[in-house]
This record gives C-alpha cells, structure tokens and sequence, in this order.
C-alpha cells in the first residue's frame, strides 16, 4: 500500500468521513514568522521542546504545519491533513490545542464551517473574566479538488498563533512563505490577520473562477448567436464548437449555482468571524483584527451579484436554445405541411383526371366485348340486331363477382375485429394485452 494513502474514504464527502489522515507518513511543511521575516524549518523542529534557533525567528509570533497536494492528480481525494493522526494529536497538545476542539475539526458535517472556542483566565476573582486564548477553525470548498481547512491557537498573552493548514488548489501558487513575508509586518504586530488574509486568497480564487464561469458565458452566447462575434472576438473568446448545446449550458449552469454556493458560505463563514471580533470586544474588551476579513467579505458579496447575474443568463439562455430548437421544428413543420399540399394537390389532379377518363373507359371495356356488334347498325334487315342475345350473362356475372369480393371484404374486417377484442378482453384479465411482449 502507497504510505501516502489516507484511509479508504466513503462516498459523502465531509458529511461522511470528516477529517483523513495519513497512515504512517508525515508529508508536512513548517514555516515559522519572526521580526526578521518568515522562513521554513524541519519538521522536527515543530515538535522539539528545544526552543527555536534561526536568524529570522527571533521573538517568534506564527508556527504553522502546512498539508499541501499539489499534485495532479491528487495523491488522494480525501479532504485530510497529509500526517499521522498520532502526530497531529502530539502536536495539538504541545501547543495548547484542546482535544474537544480537535474533535470539533475533524467531526463529519457540511464542509463548509466556522468555530471558536475562547479559554477565559481570572486573574480577579472578584472581576470578570478575560480571554487568555483564542482557538479558531474554519473549514471551506467545493470538495475534495477544491477546500482549505485551518485550526489554530492564538494567545493573547505573548501574541503567538499556532496551528495547521490543509489546502488544495484554493491558494494557487501562492506559497505560505510567500504569504508570510508578503505581510511579515502586519502579521508580526498582530498574527491573527493571517486569517483574514487566508479568507483573501479564498475570495481571490472565487473572483478567479468566477471570471471563467463569465468568459463560458459570453462562448455560449456566441454559439447561440445572441453574442457579437465581432466583440468576442476582439476580447479573444471563440465561442465552443458543442454538438449537444443543452448540456454545455446545463454543465456551465451547475458549475455557477455551485461557485455561488461557496461563495455565499464564504461570506458566511467571514461574517462569524466578525461576529467573534464584535464579542470578544463587548465581552472581554479584546480587540481582534477584522479589517482583512471585511474587506474579503465585501467584495465576496460583489461576486454573488455577479454570480447570480450569471444564473440569470444562463436561464434566458436555456429558453433562448429552447426557442430556437421550436423554431427550427416549427420550420420543419412548415416543410412537412407544404409538401403535404403539394401531394394533396397531385391527388387532386389525379382524382380529376380519373373521373374525367374512368367513364370514358368503362364505356370502351363494355362496348369492346362480344355483347354488342356495331358492324350490323346499318343492316336494318339483320334478324339478331346490335345487342347479342347472352347479354344477361355478361350483367350476372358482375353482379355475382361484385357481390362476392364486397362479402368477402366484410368477413375479413369482422375477423380482424373479433381478434382484437379479444386481445384487449385477455389483457383487462390479466394477461397479456394487444402490445405486450
């Protein structure tokens, strides 16, 4: 078995397997940030009771354990931190992360989740009580392609955070020492904005996709003929060339109701976040940054306007391609009825003809029989006249066969009938009907 392998997962996702770890292997980065910067140390340094030694951590205010797969395809499709359970567990202890709380993050759910938990001191014990630590887990994504999963441990007496982070394709390219040293200042002064900045690549990834989910749109439009072509194309968007147009607008549909849906639990999970910060300074007079996490809101919620814009659009495209396909039918309903009348006009022009030479021709078939002889209409003196004396014969005859094939055409249609009365009389029982197999 692959070391790097989580646990067989079940179908579900989060809501059925919660948090995955690694079997026997530790595939984690450690970065730490300092006054001097953020730089990348050995994994065994995360755990060492040693106190760090380096040239940028001095007065070290983040550690961070990162689970990160980048490869494609993924190693695995659980949503997971890339460590032994027993090594996260370890962890989480040495650095002050409650077990309940641990639970709280791993526990199956909807993947989409925000959750804190303060640890209160008294240092009075006739006052009220005030905020030692702060531990905060947020969990968001599409799935397993697409999510980041955060807990950590902020302490409020020597400012440090602590604590992993699991991601897949959500932060891009973007390293965590590179989002460190980009905001190593602000995050010195006060690490827990490194949350808001997390919140900022999320945002950053919705605008980026949601960008995307536009271009299909105006690719769409273009091969329904309700975009300029001339303006697609200055912009260098082809429109696709789909033979099944229902099911590119159904597939780009679906991908804007779901990029619309984390977008509204990213909002969702930004405004708890300042529900905590509105908390922590009514209640225990702690002030937490929140600068970050509003402006990533905010401009989360100008994708939403956009994303159902484009739901809209989508729709009115649905009954655009609709329309056209009725139009097209109507067309060939069109076609259909006009060669109908042309046929109902041929008929018609043989039914004339027919009337006009079937008389003409019935008088010819009996004039041409033996029954009549014009050679003698002008022998006045002939004794047998024109008329031969077996005419009766011949209108017998016509009688008898006429009779005989309209009898026969009778009995066959009360055969047929019968038949199916019967058919239909056994199915009714119980049995087979008429068009049973």
């Amino acid at each position: 078995m692959d070391s790097t392998q989580v646990n067989p997962i079940k179908p579900g996702g989060w809501n059925k397997n919660g948090l995955q770890f690694n079997d026997d292997t530790n595939e984690l980065r450690f970065f730490v940030l300092g006054s001097q910067g953020a730089e990348e140390l050995p994994l065994d340094a995360a755990t060492s009771e040693v106190p760090l030694i380096s040239t940028k951590v001095n007065k070290t205010r983040i550690q961070l354990l990162e689970s990160r797969d980048v490869s494609s395809p993924p190693k695995n499709l659980a949503v997971g931190i890339r460590a032994t359970e027993s090594f996260v567990q370890s962890t989480c202890r040495q650095w002050n992360i409650s077990a309940d709380f641990l639970d709280k993050v791993r526990r199956p759910g909807a993947l989409a989740w925000f959750s804190s938990q303060v640890e209160e001191a008294r240092y009075d014990t006739t006052g009220p009580p005030k905020m030692k630590a702060l531990e905060v887990c947020f969990r968001w994504g599409e799935g397993h392609n697409v999510f980041v999963v955060i807990f950590c441990r902020y302490d409020l007496q020597n400012l440090t955070f602590k604590g992993f982070l699991s991601s897949r394709t959500v932060m891009g390219d973007v390293s965590v020492l590179e989002l460190l040293n980009r905001h190593a200042h602000p995050l010195f002064e006060q690490p827990l904005r490194f949350l808001g900045f997390l919140m900022g690549l999320c945002e950053s990834f919705v605008d980026t996709d949601a960008q995307e989910q536009n271009k299909k749109n105006l690719e769409i439009g273009g091969i329904l003929g309700i975009q300029d072509l001339k303006w697609l194309k200055s912009w260098h968007i082809e429109p696709i060339d789909s033979l099944d147009k229902s099911k590119a607008i159904y597939a780009a549909y679906d991908s804007t109701n779901w990029l619309n849906k984390s977008c509204e639990e990213l909002i969702s999970i930004g405004k708890q976040y300042l529900a905590l910060v509105e908390c922590a300074k009514s209640r225990y007079n702690v002030t937490i940054p929140r600068q970050e996490v509003q402006d990533a809101v905010h401009r989360a919620e100008l994708h939403t306007y956009m994303l159902q814009y484009l739901e809209r659009m989508l729709r009115s495209q649905f009954d655009s391609y609709n329309n056209l396909l009725a139009r097209e039918e109507s067309k060939r309903s069109e076609m259909i009825a006009e060669a109908s009348h042309e046929d109902s006009l041929s008929m018609k022009t043989i039914s004339y003809l027919t009337m006009i030479f079937f008389p003409i021709t019935f008088v010819s078939a009996i004039f041409s029989t033996t029954i009549f002889d014009f050679q003698q209409w002008d022998t006045l003196a002939a004794s047998s006249g024109v008329v031969s004396p077996g005419w009766w014969v011949f209108v017998l005859s016509c009688g008898l066969v006429t009779f005989l094939t309209l009898g026969v055409w009778r009995l066959w249609q009360a055969w047929v009938r019968r038949r199916e009365e019967l058919k239909l009389s056994r199915g009714s029982d119980g049995g087979k009907g008429p068009y049973d197999v």
